[in-house]
């Protein structure tokens, strides 16, 4: 006979914590089932492991918190309605919820008991043949009537296989993890119960290890009988919270939350049995979560000065206060309980770090600092101190530097100007050479500077290099006095399209070529693994339309069929951080505004299909904002946009602006401009504003949901289009780019009769969760130069709502079954 070995693990946190993990579980190759509950609508929970395994809700009350769980209104005597259950209707033995002979599983969840003093059996998980009240496994918290409350694993014949815990203790308002492992071997199998508690309430002590990580304390049982295989395994079912037999008098009296079946014998490490998250944790969290429409990475705070001004120049500055955002600053912010994404500037080749120099009193201190908290960080621009500095244009050392300028035609990365008499412009060649890329993206990666860089962060999960992404690069519509465009093949006769076509898919070539040289320089194999490369405009155009001749500034193009792109540098890099900024130079400057047609909101609705693109040519894309006023108390003297604007462009007006942006795109990062040599004082008013707007989606239960998971509400209909129509792409024409809700204080549709320069006193969108007939919307609204009282906004498939609209930005939570709306 086998031998069967039973070990009861108990892991107790006296870690207080208010609510469940900062992210739910996410699916893996071993994950059969997961339920994340967070519906808030239907009858069906929805399966994320990728299965298509979705459970039934039965007449349980879904949560309405904002929080993920469910919370049951499961009663006595209500049999098969008052559970969640999923059926497997496979043949024969197949199904993966038996306990077969060899087979390993786990389930899990997270549990919280309203009250304690249930007399009865109170079901976690039961699997059963369909329609039969005979079980054949089910896990259990003893009734209080049973004076250790032990958990119990019983199988169908209970006199031999049955494993339970030791004596335990419940409380209520105290979640708890608690799992079954089945490990079937060749040598014998274990069966092995566990439960942490996250709650200071809890007995016990948890040595935590430097992970977070609750170790766990096992002690061998009893031994058991092998468990006998069934002969038909067809049509079992996996009951939540209670029980199909006993007219369902097992149920759970409480709440359940991240129920995950797996295909193998987890270890408390996978449990994510941890202490209460820093916001070190939760920022790595998200830096690192994968792209997801409907499990949404919460975003983060970004900076593009990261403060050497007074490093560069310290004579007269002394006060810290003008040092601007240096890392210091940064990391003092994320202790203080803010959500920032580490930034510093990146070395350029000549840079020399050394002992005593202004670069170690830079980098040391702090980026050991994120080492300890193991958080991800962003390198941006470039810094350094001889003649040739290519500042954050890290490919523009291949026209700055006369190494790679001076080469011959062929092997040159430069404009061959064919109006110049055949000479190297200063200017970079989707068609050059391509040799010189990756040299000078090894001169990068490579240097003495960033080799100490990781010296000082050997293992970071993430690195994020930003690039400022303005060098001189030849238009398109150039290519035809390059040479090296002919000597590619090309001719002077091909269309716009397959100019542009050909433009993009060189520069992506060219790109990726120096990304990898830059990455495989790395001595860090850490590094080389998590950096990616993001350029700052390396997306589409939000003026798309704006004007007949916006294609020039674009890689936008249309070959009809499927050959066609809004935008072609999702390909070319792993990331891009278009602009969010109030123009003050172009054409159209005495039009541009943030209460216009023409402002960042209306050109903003333009990037939602982009962003859908980017994604689907490149799922693993980093969509982050790159924000900036643009007009404050410091600018208003400079920009002849302030004129048109307000001298005294408050903070408040300015988050009311940036927000409508961030509900409606849902960026990763929003990452803050101003000028480098402005005091940080006399800026720092305007980060707060942004990094108060992202503070709030992750301290408001409700934002965050919205923010994880909903849609963006179009509005678009035959006379409430986009206002920006000319010389659009017709395979783009059914693209959804109208988000703005229709307010009774804004001009009313046609929209084609409105202009660049027409008011737009109210900005609102609107995001929808959930299924018809229980619909939950979030809204958003601002009014950039005054608040404005009494506003009707139709949202579409709820109505009209009215409310008050503040400058620096409004929500309104609205509910489908009650309709009803209120202010959050």
């Amino acid at each position: 006979m086998r031998i069967f070995l039973v070990f009861i693990a108990l892991s107790l946190s006296v870690q207080a914590w208010a609510q469940l993990p900062a992210r739910p579980y996410l699916g893996d190759t071993n994950t059969e089932l997961l339920y994340h509950f967070n519906e808030r609508a239907g009858t069906a929970a929805a399966d994320s492991s990728g299965n298509n395994r979705s459970a039934n809700y039965g007449s349980v009350q879904i949560g309405n918190t904002g929080l993920a769980f469910f919370d049951s209104a499961i009663s006595a005597g209500a049999g098969l309605a008052n559970r969640v259950y999923w059926k497997d209707t496979g043949a024969g033995v197949s199904s993966f919820l038996f306990p077969r002979a060899g087979a390993a599983f786990t389930i899990e969840g997270w549990f919280k008991l309203n009250d304690t003093a249930f007399t009865h059996r109170a079901a976690l998980f039961t699997v059963q043949p369909d329609g039969n009240a005979a079980l054949d496994y089910q896990l259990w918290i003893a009734p209080a009537n049973d004076a250790t409350r032990p958990l119990g694993l019983v199988f169908s014949d209970s006199t031999h296989y049955r494993v339970y815990t030791a004596g335990l203790s419940w409380n209520t308002n105290t979640w708890y993890h608690i799992a079954v492992v089945v490990n079937q071997g060749a040598s014998g199998t274990t069966y092995t119960l566990y439960r942490t508690a996250l709650s200071a309430a809890t007995t016990g002590v948890c040595a935590v290890s430097v992970a977070g990580v609750c170790d766990v304390v096992a002690m061998s049982g009893a031994l058991m009988d092998p468990i006998p295989e069934a002969t038909n395994a067809a049509d079992r079912v996996l009951s939540i919270g209670n029980f199909y037999g006993n007219w369902g008098d097992e149920f759970f009296p409480g709440q359940i939350d991240e129920v995950r079946f797996s295909s193998i014998a987890r270890t408390a490490d996978d449990f994510r049995l941890s202490v209460a998250p820093t916001v070190a944790d939760r920022i790595r969290t998200e830096t690192v979560a994968a792209n997801s429409e409907t499990d949404h990475a919460l975003p983060l705070v970004g900076i593009w000065n990261s403060g050497t001004t007074a490093y560069d120049n310290p004579a007269g500055k002394g006060d810290v206060a003008y040092w601007g955002y240096t890392p210091t600053w940064q990391l003092e912010q994320i202790a203080a309980g803010h959500f920032i994404l580490p930034t510093f500037i990146s070395p350029t080749p000549d840079l020399v770090y050394a002992s005593g120099t202004r670069y170690e009193s830079f980098y040391k201190t702090p980026l050991e600092s994120a080492a300890a908290q193991k958080l991800p960080i962003a390198l941006v621009a470039g810094w350094g101190s001889a003649p040739i500095n290519p500042g954050g244009q890290w490919e523009s050392l291949l026209y700055l530097d006369p190494a790679y300028f001076g080469l011959a035609a062929a092997d040159n990365p430069n404009v061959i100007s064919l109006s110049d008499g055949g000479s190297v412009a200063k200017m970079l060649s989707p068609f050059g050479a391509e040799a010189p890329w990756t040299s000078v993206g090894e001169s990068w990666g490579g240097s003495q500077a960033m080799t100490a860089l990781q010296t000082l962060y050997p293992d970071p999960p993430r690195v994020l290099y930003v690039s400022n992404n303005e060098a001189d690069r030849e238009k398109w519509g150039q290519a035809t006095n390059d040479q090296h465009y002919y000597d590619a093949g090309h001719s002077a006769a091909d269309s716009d399209d397959l100019k542009i076509k050909s433009t993009g898919k060189g520069w992506c070539r060219r790109y990726r070529l120096m990304q990898d040289a830059w990455r495989g320089a790395l001595t860090s194999a850490s590094w080389r693994s998590n950096s990616r490369f993001a350029g700052y405009q390396a997306f589409g155009r939000q003026a798309y339309g704006r004007w007949g001749e916006w294609r020039e500034y674009s890689l936008s193009y249309d070959l009809g069929g499927t050959d066609h792109r809004i935008d072609m540098f999702s390909l070319g890099w792993d990331g891009g951080s278009p602009d969010y900024y109030l123009k003050d130079t172009g054409p159209d400057v005495v039009a541009v505004g943030d209460a216009k047609v023409m402002s960042v909101q209306i050109e903003s609705m333009n990037q939602e299909f982009m962003r859908r693109e980017a994604l689907e040519l490149n799922p693993e894309f980093w969509f982050e904002l790159s924000v900036s006023l643009g007009c404050d108390a410091i600018d208003a003297n400079n920009h002849p946009t302030c004129a048109n604007i307000t001298a005294d462009y408050t903070p408040a007006r300015y988050a009311g602006v940036v927000q409508f942006g961030m509900w409606l795109l849902r960026p990763r990062l929003v990452r803050d401009f101003h000028k480098s040599e402005y005091p940080r004082a006399q800026t720092q008013a305007y980060f707060n504003a942004v990094m108060d707007a992202v503070d709030r989606v992750h301290n408001d239960p409700v934002l965050q949901s919205f923010w994880r998971n909903s849609a963006p509400v179009s509005t678009e209909t035959a006379t409430y289009r986009h206002p920006y129509q000319q010389n659009t792409l017709a395979s783009y024409s059914s693209a959804q780019r109208m988000f703005l809700l229709q307010a009774s204080v804004n001009p009313p549709p046609p929209t084609s009769s409105w202009t660049l320069t027409t008011q737009i006193k109210v900005f609102a969108l609107a995001r929808v969760q959930g299924a018809a007939g229980s619909r939950r919307w979030l809204v958003y609204a601002s009014a950039p130069e005054d608040a404005q009282s009494g506003v009707t906004l139709t949202v579409p498939d709820f109505g009209n709502i009215t409310v008050d609209v503040s400058v620096a930005g409004s929500f309104y939570l609205l509910d489908e079954a009650t309709h009803t709306y209120a202010t959050l």
